[in-house]
């Protein structure tokens, strides 16, 4: 590695590192893991109504409301508060935003559990203990939360797509596996299996499956090998990039308050 390659690199480490500093920065990732974690009680709810209080980033919002109902739920009247909040502190167009949040199924009132609740354990979605130099997990990849789409294909290979298909009962739509064994199916020890991920994948997803291609994932009673996974995907996306598109009727609006 060059000169310019390290001081380029030392640079970008630098900016970084300028940015995860920040209180709020800091803040935002505990609120995401407390919910992720499943241990999040009414401090979450409570950071989120000081960041309307301060009219903070309007995505930065979302972003924890969004999660908090998909993965703690919002119970009607609570729902309705955050609501009534977000038009008063960023103007009538929110409405459309809300809307747009709701159609997507990002935010929702919660009567009963909410999914994530019903598949955080047995998809093993979080992991308190993760080593981020020497990973033996997946969920090495955000620091505890181990990517869903992720763990349905690790699931899938171990044990059979029966087994997958179980664990993921409570996940919406249908599941199906179509198998096809040909010339090109396996390349020494290794199974070459395509990946298609409609509406994209992030970068983190992309690096667990790259983890995952390290690891002999064989089902039981069977020695496949290793996996090599073909990724097939329209974007690549992440939580500010996946809200931009559904608030992009404010306009410059959402631009100025997306930093």
């Amino acid at each position: 590695m060059g000169r310019d390659s390290v001081a380029h690199h030392l640079t970008v480490a630098g900016q970084i590192k300028v940015g995860t500093n920040q209180t709020d920065f800091r803040r935002s990732l505990e609120m995401e893991q407390l919910l992720l974690s499943g241990e999040a009680d009414g401090n979450v709810s409570e950071y989120i109504e000081e960041l309307l209080n301060r009219q903070a980033p309007l995505l930065k919002v979302l972003r924890l409301l969004c999660l908090e109902s998909q993965t703690h739920g919002l119970k009607p009247k609570r729902f309705e508060f955050f609501r009534r909040e977000l038009v008063h502190a960023y103007g009538i167009k929110m409405m459309l935003v809300l809307d747009n949040l709701e159609r997507a199924g990002l935010l929702r009132r919660n009567d009963s559990k909410p999914v994530f609740e019903k598949i955080r354990k047995p998809l093993r979605l979080w992991t308190d203990e993760v080593d981020e130099i020497n990973p033996t997990d997946v969920a090495y990849v955000h620091s505890g939360y181990a990517p869903i789409s992720v763990r349905i294909v690790e699931a899938a290979l171990k044990n059979g797509w029966k087994a997958a298909e179980k664990l993921a009962e409570p996940l919406p739509g249908p599941f199906f596996c179509d198998r096809q064994v040909g010339a090109g199916d396996v390349i020494g020890s290794t199974r070459i299996i395509a990946l298609l991920a409609i509406g994209g994948l992030t970068f983190a997803e992309i690096a667990a499956l790259r983890f995952l291609q390290e690891k002999d994932l064989s089902a039981p009673g069977q020695s496949e090998g290793k996996a090599r996974f073909l990724i097939i995907t329209t974007d690549i996306v992440n939580g500010r990039t996946l809200l931009q598109g559904l608030t992009n009727v404010l306009g410059e609006t959402a631009g100025s308050t997306s930093s």
